[in-house]
């Protein structure tokens, strides 16, 4: 018996096993399969606005606008053959959106009136369906849509003279943005089994890609009617052997001197994506070319282009070769152009502390115009750096380029740069950085006699870091320039420099005949604690020119940066001088910003902004900034925390002062408040009071007041909104602003 019962028990747990092991396979099942969804949404908008404002007890506007909105849209979504075969969607619905306004405006006995009433509506759509047998190679899409919802665009300030913005509603942006398209892929996927890969792994790869997008608005203040088509039908002949033909055909219904079309025709190994591909020609030298053929059509720009690529990269243990080689053909209302393009990029090292550059390029074109000309240019150029293990390393450069053009002339140029810097190996405090760059160019121009130029350049940067705290930087900049750089057409010479110092206050320009220019800056940056950083800089600028005075500007600037969990502040000065052939001129500059926030409850912050200018005509300018804020945040002690609660208080200060004796400065008071009773439910309101003062004419006072009441729940969102702005002196003015929404979601 006590066998015959162990026996059983072993047989139900045997069972129970087998049992819960089906049912874990069934609920895995469950999960795994699709469900279908489906659903309607219907929104509704609604907006009104009214704003009145009277000038001197005299009504001067009175405007108004109702504004709606109302949509319907079905969705589905669901797989075919359980997800074996592909998957679909598809929507459809309406829309419709309508906007009446109302603007009177007064002026003396005259009154104008605008109206205007504005209604739109579409159909809604969409469909998406993907057809993609896992064991077949085809992938099939087929897409329409237009879900472009309506919005409403609103008419801003009328004037300098509004206290309150308006915000009237007075169009409606409601057109159709049809995108339809077709998308086909033939041959050997991914997702595909080992077995049906051998089948199917010979075929050829072909892409078909159609889009189709219609655009047309004609109600809005920008009316719009267009429609463009492109096709794409691309071909996997080989292993990277592409094949492309791309259409593109644009149509402006509106203005027809838009319109173009585009024929492109791609061979080569350049992917559907349009990348290129590399082709592996051996184990060190990889391939990618191709051929192209654009035709574009347009109302002035006509033209057909040829053009063939070959390029290649030669990889070696020691060094690396790259080409890309161009040559185009187009032919276009102007005439015929050759373009070739053949540059060699190689570059490797010569042992641990050696490495090596050289670029040679050359650059034809052939212009067959009313006049015909050609360009060619040929550049030759090396770099070496050495010594990169020594205390000081050497780094040397070298260019000859010739550039040539039939119409204009020829120059024929020299480069060459020496630089020497010091590493770690010398000092772990000191650091040198000395160069020197010499540019030499002959020039025969067509019409004038043969020149040349010279550019000489020396520069000198030393740092020093005596401490954690200190590091003091010093640099040097001469410039030599002789001859007329102007005639130079080559891209190496050294003909060109930073040509002012600071702000543009005090800048001058780097003339093109000879000149001496010398530029230096110190630099000095303290850190006497881990979050605090202070800097001085001064840079001087001084050019000599031939043939005129000499000029000469110099700043003076400071920095301190504070950087805290919870205090952050930066405050920048800068004073610049300037002496220069048309006069003197001197500009001062300060701004700062400080905020302060020790935990989420409160948040302080001030920021302001200092400029004088003086200028060499005599007049002066002076302007000054000054905002402060504080908000202050009570939240929840209990359950979830959230915010209930926000205060606002500011002060704003801003002045301008001109030479003429005109003034003009705005004082404001700020504040403000924002309660949530409940989550969804929010009461704000906000005050502004501005003392206006503009001298030697008259004084004004402004009060700004608005209330908000609104609530935001998943499917509804309403909000009121009120604003009064007064005005006395200056033109005594008084508006009302009263605004309502309303949305709802079904």
């Amino acid at each position: 018996m006590k066998s015959m019962s162990y026996k059983n028990l072993l047989n139900r747990v045997k069972s129970c096993r087998l049992r819960l092991v089906l049912g874990l396979l069934l609920a895995s099942s469950y999960v795994y399969l699709p469900v279908a969804q489906a659903a309607f949404v219907g929104e509704a908008e609604l907006g009104y606005v009214d704003y009145r404002a009277d000038v001197n007890g005299a009504r001067s506007m009175d405007a108004s606008a109702f504004r709606q909105r109302y949509s319907l849209l079905y969705s589905k979504a669901d797989v075919l053959a359980n997800g074996r075969l592909g998957k679909y969607r598809v929507s459809l619905g309406y829309e419709w959106a309508a906007v009446d306004s109302k603007i009177k405006e007064y002026s003396g006995l005259q009154t104008s009136v605008e109206s205007s009433s504005v209604s739109a509506g579409h159909i809604l759509f969409r469909g998406d369906v993907i057809l993609s047998p896992q064991q077949l190679p085809i992938k099939f899409r087929a897409f329409s849509h237009d879900l472009k919802r309506a919005s409403f665009s609103t008419i801003g300030y009328y004037g300098a003279s509004n206290l309150i913005e308006p915000g009237i509603t007075n169009s409606v942006f409601a057109g159709t943005n049809i995108e339809s398209g077709v998308y086909a892929e033939i041959g050997l996927k991914e997702t595909m089994s080992q077995g049906s890969s051998s089948i199917f792994a010979q075929m050829p790869r072909l892409y078909i890609d159609y889009r189709d997008n219609i655009i047309k608005d004609l109600d809005s203040l920008s009316p719009i009617d267009s429609r463009m088509k492109k096709l794409s039908f691309v071909s996997l002949n080989k292993k990277d052997n592409w094949f492309h033909v791309r259409t593109i055909n644009y149509i402006d219904y509106l203005r027809s001197t838009n319109d173009f079309k585009e024929t492109q025709v791609i061979l080569g190994t350049i992917d559907q994506h349009m990348d290129r591909k590399w082709v592996d020609f051996s184990n060190w030298i990889k391939l990618s070319a191709d051929g192209q053929f654009i035709k574009h059509t347009e109302y002035n720009d006509n033209y057909e282009s040829y053009e063939l690529n070959l390029f290649g990269i030669a990889s070696r243990s020691r060094w690396e070769a790259r080409s890309f080689n161009t040559f185009r053909r187009t032919l276009d209302l102007s005439g015929l152009t050759y373009d070739t393009k053949i540059p060699l990029y190689v570059s490797g090292y010569a042992g641990p502390d050696t490495d090596w550059r050289v670029r040679v390029s050359t650059e034809q074109s052939k212009v067959s115009l009313i006049q015909d000309y050609d360009t060619s240019d040929t550049l030759v150029s090396y770099r070496i750096n050495t010594f990169k293990r020594e205390a000081f390393t050497l780094a040397h450069t070298g260019a000859i380029e010739s550039y040539e053009h039939t119409d204009i002339g020829k120059t024929l140029s020299l480069d060459a740069r020496v630089e020497v810097a010091s590493s770690r190996r010398f000092s772990t405090k000191v650091g040198i950085i000395g160069s020197y760059n010499i540019t030499s160019a002959k020039n025969q121009p067509i019409n004038a006699s043969e020149n040349s130029s010279m550019t000489q350049v020396f520069d000198l940067k030393g740092v020093y870091t005596p401490t954690n705290s200190w590091k003091f930087e010093l640099e040097e900049n001469i410039t030599i320039g002789s001859g007329n750089s102007s005639d130079d057409l080559t891209t190496q010479s050294y003909n060109t420099q930073s040509s002012s110092v600071g702000t543009g206050v005090s800048s001058f320009n780097v003339p093109d005949d000879s000149y001496t220019r010398y530029r230096t800056m110190v630099k000095a940056d303290w850190q006497p604690a881990a979050r605090l950083k202070v800097g001085f800089t001064v840079t001087d600028d001084l050019l000599q020119a031939k043939g005129k005075k000499t000029e000469h500007g110099t700043e003076y600037a400071n920095t301190i940066d504070f950087t805290d969990k919870r205090l952050t502040a930066r405050l920048t000065t800068r004073y610049t001088t300037s002496t220069l052939s048309s006069g003197s001129l001197s500009g001062f500059g300060s701004n700062g910003h400080i905020s302060y926030s020790p935990d989420r409850s409160l948040d302080n912050s001030v920021s302001y902004s200092y400029g004088n200018i003086n200028d060499r005509d005599g007049s002066k300018y002076s302007s000054f900034t000054l905002r402060q804020s504080t908000n202050y945040f009570l939240y929840t002690d209990y359950g979830i925390s959230r915010r209930i609660l926000e205060l606002n208080q500011g002060v704003e200060y801003e002045g301008q002062s001109y030479s003429t004796g005109l003034r003009r400065t705005t004082k404001s008071l700020i504040g403000g408040f924002r309660y949530y009773p409940i989550s969804r439910l929010f009461l704000a309101g906000r005050a502004k009071y501005s003392l206006l003062t503009y001298e030697p004419e008259t004084n004004a006072t402004q009060s700004i007041y608005n209330a908000t009441i609104g609530i935001n729940f998943n499917l509804i969102q309403a909000t009121l909104d009120y604003s009064l702005g007064r005005q006395n002196g200056n033109g005594n003015r008084l508006e009302r602003r009263f605004e309502a929404n309303l949305k709802k979601v079904f």
